[in-house]
């Protein structure tokens, strides 16, 4: 076996010698001291198993149980906090890379940690004395753990009590129950697989050891929200509807409240006057469509660097002109980020790994708990009507003003070939508008076209002819 990148603070004891672990099945035993944080990264086609000897740890929020095995695979990157002293196991398999392990600076780390409890704290308080719970936005920039933190609060909110929080994830390059390229909305029953990059499976992905999870989904099928501005907010608007009947007919789900994810808006280098009021109308919808109550800024030092891309200057100019009527309504808090101690720094390579997990987990499941058989059909290049979404690639564009629009797509191998389509439940000859309207029946991956015989092969979850429905495109692509 050869060793590869280990990097360990001294705080962090670790009970073996390499040579030991070598001769005894590389088994490892590490102990984490109490408030220190221990993270993972692991290499591609690397399988990782750890179990709790002793001790409270948990992983995003989600408690840990002693002496049970959890597999994490394929170049997942997860941090392990010990709430109290934690002794834990690892194993690799003899012939793999050790993985990488670091530890975060604790002082930076546990004052951040405190912030977010006393947040959860604060929210519960909202689910036990009002019907209406917390409807939480977290805002911030790019790798600023978002998404961490959304995973964590959801995570304590059913933790104790019986609350069904509603997770809303706003960000169409996150694959979070669904494919990349969705906006969703879903209601979290039970605690979350901390074995899966993106947070477990869904009712979409097949029968689960857990209650399944059935988002709602609305499809955006871009990859950039700057590049179709009006219609993120169109789909935006779209999912609201769906999710705001959901929680008003059900009292649990509207006590439990709802964590909503957002993408990182102002991170676009050349952003122009043009693109920032688009933003600034975007923040604004999100605060209003979804009743917010309670609004979460990440944010990195620097940002006090430059206030037109301050999340916080923004949404305090918002509360005092548009939103000025809601303000009383809307507490406001800012976690301080210092990015070497609470975050991980993402970069777009794992972000591929991650959307080609949820891609593959949505048409043949999870390899280690659920293993889906999808159905591959033919069809003929006449029998289908391919839409795509219009791009806009400049900031002065004046396009980007008008109403969302699709724009029809000449069925061909260059165009179609590995290609991600959503199936909608609108007729195959229905104008872009009801198209764009209408809900999603599912996803299907082109595996195949064959421009000389105008065929084409179709993967998709369940049995039975292609429906004669109409498809939208996305900017998505999965080789197998």
């Amino acid at each position: 076996m050869s060793v590869g990148n280990i990097e360990q603070a001294g705080s962090i004891s670790t009970d073996y010698h390499m040579e030991d672990a070598l001769n005894n099945n590389n088994e490892h035993l590490i102990t984490i001291p109490r408030e220190h944080e221990l993270k993972f990264q692991l290499l591609p086609d690397q399988q990782l198993i750890i179990e709790i000897v002793y001790g409270i740890a948990e992983i995003f929020g989600t408690e840990l149980a002693n002496n049970i095995k959890y597999i994490f695979n394929n170049q997942d990157i997860f941090s392990i906090y010990a709430v109290d002293k934690t002794q834990l196991k690892w194993y690799t398999k003899e012939s793999a890379v050790e993985p990488m392990i670091t530890q975060s600076p604790n002082s930076a780390y546990a004052e951040y940690k405190i912030k977010i409890y006393n947040l959860h704290f604060a929210l519960d308080k909202m689910r036990f004395t009002s019907s209406q719970g917390p409807n939480v936005l977290v805002i911030g920039g790019k790798n600023t753990g978002k998404t961490t933190l959304c995973k964590t609060l959801v995570s304590y909110a059913i933790k104790v009590k019986n609350f069904t929080p509603l997770y809303v994830n706003l960000n169409p390059t996150d694959g979070i129950f669904t494919p990349p390229g969705c906006l969703s909305a879903t209601t979290i029953y039970d605690i979350l697989d901390v074995t899966a990059p993106n947070w477990g499976q869904s009712a979409t992905t097949g029968v689960t050891t857990i209650p399944s999870t059935q988002p709602i989904i609305k499809n955006f099928g871009l990859e950039y929200i700057h590049t179709n501005y009006s219609l993120y907010n169109t789909i935006l608007s779209q999912l609201s509807i769906v999710t705001n009947s959901k929680i008003m007919k059900d009292p649990l789900l509207r006590r439990s409240g709802c964590i909503i994810d957002t993408p990182s808006l102002l991170d676009k280098s050349d952003m122009g006057a043009n693109e920032k009021e688009h933003v600034n109308k975007i923040i604004s919808q999100i605060i209003k469509l979804y009743n917010v109550n309670v609004i979460v800024i990440l944010k990195e030092e620097k940002d006090d660097e430059d206030n037109s891309n301050n999340y916080e200057e923004i949404i305090k100019q918002q509360l005092t002109s548009s939103l000025s009527s809601i303000k009383d309504s809307i507490s406001l808090l800012t976690l301080p980020i210092v990015k070497k101690s609470n975050v991980v720094e993402i970069d777009d390579v794992y972000k591929r790994f991650l959307q080609r997990v949820a891609i593959r987990d949505y048409f043949y499941g999870n390899s280690l708990n659920t293993v889906l058989s999808p159905y591959t059909v033919s069809s003929s290049f006449n029998k289908l009507t391919v839409w795509e979404p219009v791009v806009y690639n400049n900031d002065t564009d004046e396009d980007k003003n008008e109403e969302p629009k699709l724009e029809p797509v000449t069925v061909n191998a260059s165009n179609l070939q590995h290609a991600i389509v959503a199936i909608t439940f609108a007729e195959r000859n229905a104008d872009p508008d009801t198209v764009l309207s209408s809900s999603i029946m599912g996803f299907g991956l082109i595996n195949e076209v064959n421009d000389t015989r105008k065929k084409l092969r179709i993967l998709i979850p369940v049995p039975g002819q292609m429906p004669d429905k109409a498809l939208i495109l996305t900017q998505y692509r999965y080789l197998e």
